[in-house]
């Protein structure tokens, strides 16, 4: 009986919730994701154009030039040396830059998640708490790049048929299985963490609630109704790219707007 009362609460919420989008805060929240890609973007603008700038920089022999040479001479040594100090300089600045991106995109991920679930919680987001929602963000990442590689190792290396391995349907399946899963704990992740303000704590509450909690048969209700998107944005093929890619746009921020409402309201039941 208990699991049949909770059930009839969960669908409940899950109806309420599509009123939420209704609230002129919605406009809100899906402010705080455009931001985010925004930002995003301009990053990578300017990430390629360092990127431009460092590869301009290299200059010298190629090692197509000892091939046209009878015997390495002093000079055409002295060039690939050159060369190798060249390339070895770019290495480093790449990963110099890279590392530094990466850091500011975490910045920019957590300062929009941040916003959006404070608000979306009415909870106060300042300094003190971007100081933990930040570096508990770059743990995260760490985390699930770590485990997003070890899938990739375990799909290449425990299927059955070899030829399937490398197969992009297997890749395609893989990284949609993944997504949920990392969509599942993150927001998990989030809630706790605007209820509890921490670094480790609201990491090892998320994984304990996502593994041995209650949360995870909701959250289904998520993955049907992403499915139902999915399929009226394939629905909208027959429109000229540009309408179709911010029709399909629009309805992602639409979802994920609602998804957040839904969720809290789940969460907050569950008393999570």
């Amino acid at each position: 009986m208990q699991k049949k009362s909770q059930g009839f609460s969960i669908g409940r919420e899950y109806r309420q919730s599509f009123q939420d989008l209704w609230q002129p805060r919605t406009f809100i929240l899906i402010f705080y994701d455009i931001l985010f890609y925004a930002l995003f973007f301009i990053s990578l603008v300017i990430y390629g154009r360092l990127l431009t700038i460092l590869a301009e920089n290299l200059s010298g022999v190629g090692l197509d030039f000892l091939f046209e040479q009878e015997a390495i001479t002093g000079t055409a040594l002295a060039a690939v040396e050159a060369q190798a100090s060249t390339m070895q300089q770019f290495l480093v600045a790449f990963l110099v830059v890279s590392i530094i991106v990466i850091l500011l995109l975490i910045a920019f991920w957590s300062l929009s998640r941040g916003l959006l679930w404070c608000n979306l919680l009415k909870r106060k987001f300042d300094i003190a708490f971007f100081k933990k929602f930040y570096p508990m963000n770059i743990l995260w990442a760490i985390f699930f790049f770590a485990a997003f590689s070890l899938t990739l190792y375990a799909v290449q290396q425990f299927l059955p048929f070899r030829s399937f391995r490398f197969h992009p349907v297997a890749l395609m399946v893989t990284l949609g299985i993944f997504s949920a899963v990392a969509l599942y704990f993150t927001e998990l992740l989030y809630y706790r963490a605007v209820k509890e303000p921490g670094i480790l704590v609201p990491i090892k509450q998320a994984l304990s609630l996502g593994f041995h909690g209650n949360a995870l048969f909701p959250f289904l209700f998520v993955i049907l109704t992403f499915a139902i998107l999915a399929l009226l944005s394939y629905l909208l093929k027959p429109l000229q790219d540009t309408i179709e890619t911010y029709v399909s746009f629009a309805l992602l921020l639409i979802f994920f707007a609602w998804m957040r409402y839904y969720l809290v309201r789940v969460y907050q039941k569950l008393n999570i």
